[in-house]
């Protein structure tokens, strides 16, 4: 899953000159949304603390804009503050990750007993494979209908070219 996940993030580091199609931007939200889940987890699995588990797994992920949000709730979790799904959901996260991320939020790692720290891990773990197969879904949708609509737009613009230089 790791090497996988690393590698839609790796082609999606050198994207960002391509964002403008639409594909591929979305691809490549969607792989950052798998690699920030499966980076949480891991923290988490090794009793890191909540605050800093966010911070870490959003800076790991790299420059996407759900980052200033992260570490934004990171600190108001880090100060005592509770963070229900309605934040997450207005900084742009997804549902289910919102509300897997303010059950966490409401007590600490160590105060919330092991049973429902380790619910939370698999809860991530499944929330990134299924961002994973989406991305997957998402390249797919690229690999098929990128060159059909290039194909198109350069097909249609040689004839209208040439139509122009005909009359």
């Amino acid at each position: 899953m790791w090497h996988t996940s690393r590698r839609i993030m790796l082609a999606g580091a050198r994207a960002e000159r391509t964002m403008w199609v639409p594909w591929l931007t979305r691809c490549h939200r969607t792989g950052q949304w798998s690699m920030f889940c499966e980076l949480l987890a891991m923290l988490m699995e090794h009793h890191v603390p909540w605050s800093q588990s966010l911070r870490l797994a959003s800076d790991a992920v790299g420059p996407w804009p759900y980052g200033k949000a992260v570490h934004a709730m990171a600190g108001q979790v880090e100060v005592g503050g509770t963070l229900g799904a309605a934040e997450w959901s207005r900084a742009g996260m997804p549902a289910m990750l919102g509300i897997v991320l303010s059950a966490e939020s409401v007590g600490s790692l160590a105060g919330t007993g092991e049973r429902d720290r380790l619910d939370r891990i698999a809860a991530l773990h499944c929330l990134a494979r299924d961002f994973h197969r989406r991305a997957e879904r998402e390249a797919d949708q690229a690999r098929i209908w990128l060159p059909v609509v290039m194909t198109l737009v350069f097909a249609c613009s040689a004839v209208a070219l040439y139509g122009t230089l005909v009359m």
